[in-house]
Parts: C-alpha cells; structure tokens; sequence
C-alpha cells in the first residue's frame, strides 16, 4: 500500500475533525431590550411569529439595580382573542402562570379570561433582598387565531417595593406576537461555533489526503532519521 492509499484509509474525517472535546453552553441569553434602566422588569420571548395552536414561551425578568425589596408585582395584558394562556397548574382552580423563587411567596397569581395576569411575591417577615436579572416568572401562550397582540407589562399597575414602601420601578417593556397561517419566524438567536481545533478544519478532503501524506512521511522521515542518530 503506497503512502496515498494509507493516508486515504484514514479517512478525511479522521484527519480534520475536532482534537479537543467542546461542549455546547447551556442555557439562555436575553439581551436587555433598548430603553430599559434602573430597577426594571422584562418580558422575553425568542418566538415573534406563531401559526395557529402553537405556542411561544414568555419570561418575566425582575432586576432592582442592587437596591433591595421586600415585595414585587406585575400587571400583564394580550389580546385574548388572539392568544391563550396555557395553565400552568391544572390542580389548582383558575389559571396561573408558572412561578419559581426561593425568597419570595407567591400571594396572586391570576390569569384573567379578558386577558389579564395578575402577579404579587412577597418576602417572608417583611425581609428584603435584591435581584439581580433573574427570572422569576414565565408563561405559555398558544396561538388561537390570526391576529397580531401586544403583550404589555402594565407600568402603573407593577411595582418593585423597598423597605420603606417605595415603589423603585423605573422600566418595563412590551413584546408583541403574530399569528399568521402563512409563515413562522424566530428572532434570531446567538449561535454555537464549533472551535477549529483540528489542523485540517478549513480544508477539503482531497486536500485533507494530500496533506494526511505529507504529514505520514514526515513522521517517516523523523522516525528513521532519529533510528540513524541512535546507532552513531
């Protein structure tokens, strides 16, 4: 077998894939909507465009800019004709949205049939904490028709509570879903490059084999010439 065909038995996969194992990160980044400063709570979606009877997932991101507060709360209204809340305890009477914090109680959490999402959390013993860009709170809508809403975090009716009962909110923002028969698109979201870490990564597989022999008799030409300088 010539040095060609045993670069060639390789196989161009073995010669220009990866030499260093990487693991894809997990996880989501939401990047902070322009206008948003000072304490604030966010809604996210990576899904702007649905077709009927599929869903999109909302977050609920509180931030309170390192200052610390003993309760929360947000007012969230949709066109409920357009889209459905999809209950998120079907043990529990009503429907609410799904709720996760090891800090704060929940003491409402209504999901309205006119399109309304009442949330309150507060801190046990009138403690206090800050929270920094977490999320507190998310929801599934399902698209139950074509249409266009918004999803607005109601200001007037929201709050970040400090100690002394001062509301601290300083933004909100809305996001806003399609339902259309026609098409179905996502923001775009960050991708995962894979690192170049093989040699050959760039290259194609004839060029691959070329090299691969290059590379085989170089390390016959090292081996033999490192077996004559041994027996001088």
């Amino acid at each position: 077998m010539n040095i060609f065909q045993i670069a060639k038995a390789l196989g161009g996969d073995d010669l220009t894939s990866p030499t260093i194992p990487f693991t894809v990160p997990v996880g989501s980044i939401t990047p902070v909507p322009s206008g948003i400063s000072g304490p604030s709570i966010i809604l996210s979606t990576n899904i702007v465009t649905l077709k009927k009877d599929d869903t999109a997932k909302i977050e609920v991101t509180i931030f309170t800019d390192r200052k610390e507060v003993n309760s929360y709360k947000f007012s969230i209204k949709f066109n409920s004709s357009i889209l459905k809340v999809i209950d998120a305890d079907p043990n529990t009477a009503g429907t609410q949205i799904a709720y996760s914090d090891t800090f704060f109680d929940k003491k409402t959490n209504i999901v309205s049939d006119i399109g309304l999402i009442t949330f309150e959390a507060v801190a046990p013993d009138k403690g206090v904490s800050s929270i920094t860009n977490s999320v507190r709170a998310s929801f599934n809508v399902q698209a139950i028709q074509d249409g266009a809403s918004l999803i607005e975090l109601i200001k007037a009716d929201s709050a970040l509570v400090d100690s002394t009962g001062s509301n601290i909110l300083n933004s909100v923002n809305s996001v806003s879903i399609n339902v259309s028969s026609q098409t179905v698109s996502q923001t775009p979201t960050p991708s995962v490059i894979t690192p170049k870490t093989g040699l050959l990564d760039d290259l194609g597989y004839s060029n691959a084999i070329i090299i691969g022999a290059l590379l085989i008799i170089t390390g016959i030409y090292l081996f033999k010439k490192k077996d004559n300088d041994d027996l001088r």
